[in-house]
């Protein structure tokens, strides 16, 4: 009978996951990633100018009301400010170099309220769709979000001050 081989300690594959995924992402899966959040902010300021189009083209029909103003309002800026940054992001990823220190896409603060978001995301749901508390997933999905946006904030940060202390004094 041969023997079968011993199982690695658990903390070795553990330092060898977490080493796998400390390396640098395949340039074809920054450039991918770029392109389709390219697309995504190209077709947000495509929304923003059919919209702005159709609102001055037809303008004359509408029955304006102050909830119909604030709607085109609401939905012009938000298109405009996250295509802005879905378009910068996909800038970062095409350029392969981040404005970060630590080459991040994200800073940790922006992680945290990404997490924040995840988090009170499922009570939003709930206070407008009672039924969807039958929806776990949904939860599920949402807070497990939020915990890796907060994991990732925090080793992120810690990463930040430990080499901000390791940085000699100027």
């Amino acid at each position: 009978m041969i023997a079968s081989p011993i199982p690695p300690a658990p903390h070795e594959t553990g330092n060898r996951d977490a080493q796998q995924l400390l390396k640098t992402a395949p340039r074809a899966l920054e450039l991918g990633c770029a392109l389709l959040v390219g697309v995504l902010a190209g077709l947000l300021f495509y929304d923003f100018l059919i919209h702005r189009w159709f609102y001055f083209e037809f303008h004359q029909y509408y029955r304006s009301t102050p909830e119909s103003r604030a709607y085109d309002w609401y939905r012009a800026i938000c298109d405009v400010a996250i295509g802005a940054w879905l378009a910068a992001l996909a800038l970062d990823l095409a350029r392969g170099s981040s404005r970060r220190r630590d080459g991040g896409l994200f800073s940790p603060a922006a992680l945290r309220l990404c997490g924040v978001l995840f988090a009170l995301l499922p009570l939003g749901l709930l206070v407008f769709d009672p039924g969807a508390a039958l929806h776990f997933h949904l939860f599920a999905w949402c807070w497990s979000a939020a915990i890796a946006c907060f994991a990732l904030a925090t080793r992120r940060a810690r990463a930040q001050a430990n080499e901000d202390r390791a940085r000699p004094i100027e």
